[in-house]
């Protein structure tokens, strides 16, 4: 619940720009005000704050802030500049979607709505993972489904999938331009590469396309998501920080070749990345990693455009479980998915995968009409690290402090329309 102690106005700059915020927190506005961050190396050093070095390689970076443990306060938290620049615009921190009066008024108007759509869902859910699971029943581990096996496996999520998106979350006026694409890729087999908004954003590409990919091994073994991504023949490999060695789904090669044979090989379904790695709340794109990139193969863009007026269903640093309920109780999601033309990389992008994937960022950005973020999630880790998180009501940023129970509350601006967003 918010504090009622007496508001103050935090004040820090970054760059040349001040940001005021209203806390209820003193120590937070003691933390954050007259901080100025004028070195934008603090958004790479608040990673791992004790590395003074601004040299870090990224992929370094990446691997640090994914096996960080956090649950726990960090032993070198950011630094008051470095929180600042995390906060200033970041994509993972969404306060314009707050609960409202006419927010509970569509969960009650929509309860036995959801209360219908759970009662059929469920045997449906059965019923999907029985055939599911007899159609990979006793298929080896990283082989080929049979090809009677892959034209009723695809068929059959497809239209499940679909069924999902839009009678289950009520996604009505799902669209989905230049199918003429999609064609081609199955004669060129591209790599398909999408900006990742939501965990709505799988269920969507599984309904257009019921591709393969890659995921972390402990995926296979989930109920129900672990039968169809084995369906699926995803690649499982081994992420470093779990516990899953001993997992029989592993493949121990190493992935960017295996990505390369499976993207050209047609006994497989097209293979799709998510160059961000993580899912965000703004209009905007992360920064790419390059693995999709590196085998030097076409790609084929797909931009998923989500826009809602009151409620933004990007996944930030949320409630999950909530931001869910949230969704599923809304009298219509808008959803527009548009497959761009296949990219052929040059030959200096085929030598360069940083390049590559810098050039086919810029075309998404581009198209979808969305700032390059220069975030990833190093730096969304940063913020999980350092305790911060948006609460269950949309309103206030708080922080977990390391030894203090009670979160920091941060006042949000007035909500805006999310027409442009996400």
């Amino acid at each position: 619940m918010p504090s009622c102690k007496r508001p103050v106005t935090a004040s820090f700059k970054v760059d040349n720009t001040v940001t005021h915020i209203s806390t209820d927190d003193e120590a937070l506005a003691s933390l954050l005000s007259h901080s100025h961050s004028e070195d934008k190396h603090d958004l790479i050093n608040a990673v791992s704050p004790s590395d003074s070095q601004h040299s870090q390689p990224p992929s370094e970076l990446r691997h640090r802030s994914r096996v960080a443990d956090t649950s726990k306060a960090p032993d070198n938290p950011a630094t008051p500049p470095q929180l600042a620049r995390l906060l200033k615009e970041s994509p993972f921190i969404d306060t314009q979607s707050p609960m409202t009066n006419y927010e509970w008024l569509k969960i009650l108007i929509l309860l036995p709505w959801s209360i219908l759509r759970i009662t059929i869902g469920l045997p449906c859910v059965l019923l999907v993972w029985g055939v599911v699971a007899l159609l990979v029943w006793g298929n080896p581990i990283n082989t080929p489904l049979p090809k009677w096996r892959r034209t009723i496996m695809s068929v059959w999520i497809k239209f499940w999938a679909s069924l999902c998106i839009h009678l289950g979350l009520n996604f009505f006026s799902l669209r989905v331009r230049g199918r003429h694409h999609i064609a081609e890729a199955h004669s060129v087999r591209p790599i398909i590469i999408f900006n990742h908004v939501s965990y709505l954003d799988g269920i969507v590409m599984a309904a257009i396309f019921a591709p393969s990919g890659i995921a972390k091994a402990s995926v296979a073994n989930m109920p129900f998501f672990g039968v169809c991504t084995r369906a699926l023949q995803f690649l499982f490999i081994l992420r470093r920080g779990t516990t899953d060695e001993h997992n029989p789904h592993i493949y121990h090669g190493k992935p960017a070749e295996k990505i390369a044979e499976r993207a050209v090989d047609p006994r497989y379904p097209l293979f799709i990345v998510a160059p961000e790695g993580t899912t965000k709340h703004k209009h905007c794109l992360l920064t790419f990693a390059k693995g999709a990139f590196a085998p030097g193969l076409p790609v084929m863009p797909v931009l998923l455009k989500y826009s809602s007026v009151r409620f933004n269903p990007g996944w930030g640093i949320v409630y999950t479980a909530w931001h869910f309920f949230r969704v599923f109780n809304q009298f219509k999601n808008n959803l527009e998915v548009e497959v761009l033309p296949i990219y052929y990389p040059s030959p200096e992008e085929r030598q360069s995968p940083e390049l590559y994937a810098s050039n086919v960022r810029k075309v998404m950005g581009d198209a979808l009409g969305a700032e390059l973020s220069n975030h990833g999630i190093p730096q969304q880790q940063a913020l999980k690290r350092n305790g911060i998180y948006v609460d269950w009501t949309g309103r206030y940023i708080r922080q977990r402090k390391h030894g203090q129970p009670k979160p920091t509350h941060v006042s949000a601006a007035p909500p805006v329309s999310h027409a442009k967003d996400c």
